[in-house]
């Protein structure tokens, strides 16, 4: 993906500024991934996990919603 975009970037004269246009369609899609992400796999890894306290624990899902989407950050290596 990320070569494919670096592609893109390469072949195209300019690149687009930033506007509404640009960013609204991007930011819906990334919204609408994450929320099938934690609505539709993350309650089931955790329901199906095999203690029985883990798996009816609704801190449990709390805390997996919570470091799924810490997940997407990514911090800069030196």
């Amino acid at each position: 993906m990320y070569l494919g975009a670096s592609a893109l970037v390469d072949t195209l004269p300019t690149v687009p500024e930033l506007s509404l246009f640009t960013e609204l369609p991007l930011s819906l899609l990334d919204a609408l991934t994450r929320a099938i992400l934690l609505c539709n796999f993350v309650p089931v890894l955790v329901t199906a996990h095999a203690s029985p306290t883990v798996s009816t624990s609704p801190h449990t899902l709390l805390l997996t919603a919570f470091v799924s989407l810490e997940m997407y950050v990514r911090f800069p290596t030196c």
